[in-house]
Formats: C-alpha cells, sequence, structure tokens
C-alpha cells in the first residue's frame, strides 16, 4: 500500500493510526514517497537545494522516520517520481514534446531521461536512497512516454536506431505514435537506462520495480 500525505509537515501526527491500521489490515508492502530528483523527502547530503520545504521547514527526513515505523512489520518500497516541472522551468529546451508538438510540462524528454543530466541525477538520488535507507526496494513512477517524446533530440536517437529519416506517419501527417518503430526504439534506449538503475539497486541489495500504466485504448502501455 502506498502512504502519502497531504502536507508532509503536517503528517507526524496521522503516521501511528495508519501504522496500526494498515498492520491490522494485513498490509506486508508499503510504499513511501521519495519525492522528485528536485523535490526530496529526504535528505540528500549534498543536495539541500533539492530538499523539499516541509523537510527543510521541520527538520524532519520523512523517507527514514516513515520507514522506521514501517519497516518493522512490512516491507518498504521507495517510490521515486520522475516528473520534472522545476527542471523543466530551468531548462525548457529539456521538456519532453507531445506528439501534437505541444511542450510537456512534467516529463523531460526520453533522450534527456537516458542519456541527459537529468537522468544522471535521478541515478544518482536513487544510488544515494538505496546506499544510505534500510528499504527493500525502489520503484519508478509516472514514467508513461506514449504521447511524449518527439522532440529533435528523441527525433535524432529514433532514427540512429530505426535507420529511418522521420518519424511513422499517419495519412494526416501526425506521428504514428501506436508504431511498433517507436515502441522498440524507446523500449531499447530505457532499457539501456533502466539497466543502470537495476545495477545500483542490486549493488545494495535492493529489488527495482517500474510502475506500468494500462489503458483500455490500447489494452497496455508499458514505460515507452
Amino acid at each position: 500500500m502506498r502512504v502519502d500525505y497531504l502536507d508532509y509537515a503536517t503528517s507526524r501526527g496521522q503516521v501511528g493510526l495508519w501504522a496500526q491500521k494498515m498492520k491490522a489490515a494485513g498490509v506486508n508492502m508499503v510504499g513511501l514517497g521519495a519525492g522528485r530528483v528536485e523535490w526530496n523527502y529526504f535528505k540528500w547530503a549534498g543536495h539541500e537545494a533539492n530538499w523539499a520545504s516541509s523537510v527543510r521547514d521541520t527538520g524532519h527526513d520523512f523517507l527514514a522516520e516513515d520507514t522506521a515505523r514501517f519497516g518493522q512489520w512490512a516491507q518498504i518500497n521507495a517510490v521515486v517520481d520522475v516528473f520534472a516541472p522545476n527542471y523543466i522551468k530551468a531548462h525548457p529546451g529539456t521538456a519532453a514534446i507531445r506528439a501534437d508538438g505541444v511542450p510537456s510540462t512534467n516529463l523531460v524528454s526520453t533522450t534527456e531521461l537516458t542519456t541527459g543530466k537529468f537522468g544522471k541525477q535521478l541515478l544518482a538520488m536513487i544510488k544515494y536512497i538505496a546506499a544510505n535507507y534500510p528499504v527493500n526496494s525502489i520503484s519508478l513512477t509516472e514514467m508513461f512516454y506514449h504521447v511524449d517524446g518527439y522532440g529533435p533530440d528523441d527525433k535524432v536517437s529514433y532514427m540512429a536506431y530505426s535507420r529511418k529519416k522521420d518519424w511513422p506517419r499517419n495519412s494526416d501527417g501526425t506521428i504514428a505514435v501506436n508504431n511498433a518503430s517507436i515502441g522498440n526504439w524507446r523500449t531499447h534506449v530505457l532499457d539501456i537506462y533502466l539497466d543502470k538503475i537495476v545495477a545500483v539497486c542490486h549493488q545494495y541489495g535492493k529489488q527495482f520495480y517500474l510502475d506500468v500504466g494500462l489503458t483500455l485504448d490500447y489494452g497496455y502501455t508499458v514505460a515507452s
């Protein structure tokens, strides 16, 4: 079960009751929000500027405290969110571009994630959690690139992989987002990147999980 708080700064009075109810219900794995690269709910040493305001204001390391509490009777999964609205505001050129040409306000491009500065920071964040927190596993959430990730940098990467000169197109000229070649390319580059995360997690004895979103329209959407 995932534990989230509307307000982390005022959450400490809620934790005890939640823990009692979840333990009584037989919950045996608890997902705890570790935050984003730019908004940490834990004290990432050397990255104090990225700490959530609730961490800075209260002095609490919410991931450490909740891991200690829930970890007494359940496995702990640290959930890392790949959304990056603040990073994109500071680096507009890194935003993922939707198939219709609109920049994302939350996702960086596939290429920025897999080979860029943001991806390196995300990997460093995950390594810090794996090395310093007694969690059992780490997972990534919100990494859904089906309609996002068609900017110039992603196009260069796609063409190098597929040996094509353009995105596959529908009869009206729009990008054919369901074309298998796009899924094959994005799965390939993400797999290389995710293998790095898996290696870091396993280095410190942690498991790694990836959220996969289901849709009624397509049956399934792997983080691609």
